[in-house]
């Protein structure tokens, strides 16, 4: 009854109806549908956001990418991109499903963007079953957290392969699964992607501790040699126009975007706290889940590989970007490991706490942000429909 009247109300007033299906959890006994059923709400609520957003930089090309698939059949546009070829495919099938509706089509990546990274966590909370108040904080975070929203219609190919792999790492940690296809599909999708590769080089130590340490120093200095020498790059070559794409970007990488700002001291702390949960989060998880240890690792090659490349503000900000989808996750595992007992007996209280403190931020990055969104009262009433 509550799901069928949070629709109802989502039909007429997308806010309204996602408010109202917030208020039901505490309304009602909650279960595992009822968690996927607001991510879906509250994803359409994002993607209705980014449908008004202003054509302008990688969002202008993403629109043309898109309205060009009109012109060309199916192989000559794939390879017309000349990148990244399973984003092209759905792209592709995209355009025709949405009848060329641009804005169904950013409505629709947004919502299986921040679906999939919904889909992480709850997989995550499944296992661990730790209070169902710390799920919904980070479910919270994750849309509130502006960071993420940003790049939701803005680097919609990064947005993509890092929720696909915030699945895969749950997965392979939680459950032991090695998901392949998981991993190839966001190197398709984006290919900055391969650095989480290394968790399957990291498989052979099967967690042993001097194995794990020699894995991190062996990543580092191949990290650097690839980042610090880019005549190796340029040697390489595997005949491959995608393959090769991926080479031609690390290779380039200090002519592109050096227009942007360097991280500031605030990302490098939210960083750094990542981190450190993840490495207590093993250490007091190591018996019980086997590859716990892997969210440490590649949260600590991802914050070296940032450091090391601070000048690079490309490839700095790429790769810091993949810390924002772990932000939720490690928020989630922080509350489970400390267990804070009035967060659990006063949740609306809690909720409260970090809705004044992430809300005005999330207003001010939309309203006041590096870029213009248009129509946003169509979230109010029903003037998207």
């Amino acid at each position: 009854m509550n799901r069928a009247l949070s629709i109802i109300l989502f039909i007429i007033s997308p806010l309204a109806g996602v408010t109202f299906s917030f208020i039901s959890f505490f309304l009602k006994k909650t279960n595992e549908l009822d968690y996927y059923f607001f991510c879906v709400l509250m994803s359409l609520l994002i993607g209705i956001i980014n449908s008004g957003k202003v054509l302008d930089s990688d969002f202008l090309n993403y629109y043309d990418s898109f309205i060009n698939v009109e012109n060309m059949t199916f192989i000559e546009y794939i390879y017309s991109m000349n990148k990244e070829p399973f984003f092209f495919l759905y792209n592709y099938i995209a355009y025709y499903l949405f009848f060329g509706n641009f804005d169904i089509y950013i409505v629709a990546t947004t919502t299986i963007g921040y679906t999939f990274m919904c889909h992480a966590l709850i997989r995550c909370h499944s296992l661990l079953k730790s209070s169902n108040v710390y799920l919904f904080i980070a479910i919270f975070i994750l849309f509130l957290f502006p960071n993420i929203f940003s790049l939701s219609a803005h680097l919609i190919r990064q947005f993509l392969a890092m929720s696909i792999l915030l699945i895969l790492t749950v997965e392979f940690v939680f459950y032991a699964k090695n998901k392949y296809s998981y991993f190839i599909s966001s190197m398709l999708i984006h290919t900055s992607s391969v650095i989480f590769g290394l968790i399957y080089i990291i498989k052979i130590t099967n967690g042993a501790r001097f194995k794990l340490y020699i894995a991190i120093v062996i990543t580092f200095l191949i990290i650097t040699i690839f980042i610090k020498f880019p005549l190796i790059l340029g040697n390489l070559s595997f005949n491959n126009v995608f393959l090769d794409y991926g080479i031609t970007r690390l290779q380039n990488i200090d002519k592109q975007f050096v227009d942007l700002e360097s991280l500031n001291i605030s990302s490098y702390i939210m960083f750094i706290f990542i981190v450190v949960i993840f490495y207590i989060f093993w250490k007091e998880y190591s018996i019980n889940i086997k590859n716990s240890y892997i969210l440490f690792f590649i949260s600590i090659v991802l914050l070296f590989f940032i450091a090391i490349n601070h000048g690079n503000t490309e490839i700095s900000l790429r790769f810091s970007f993949y810390f924002y989808s772990l932000l939720p996750l490690s928020i989630y595992l922080f509350l489970s490991l400390v267990d804070i007992k009035i967060v659990r007996l006063y949740p609306l209280m809690s909720f409260s706490i970090i809705f004044l403190f992430l809300l005005p931020w999330f207003l001010y990055k939309l309203l006041n942000g590096a870029w213009v969104y248009n129509n946003i009262s169509r979230i109010y009433f029903i003037g998207f429909w």
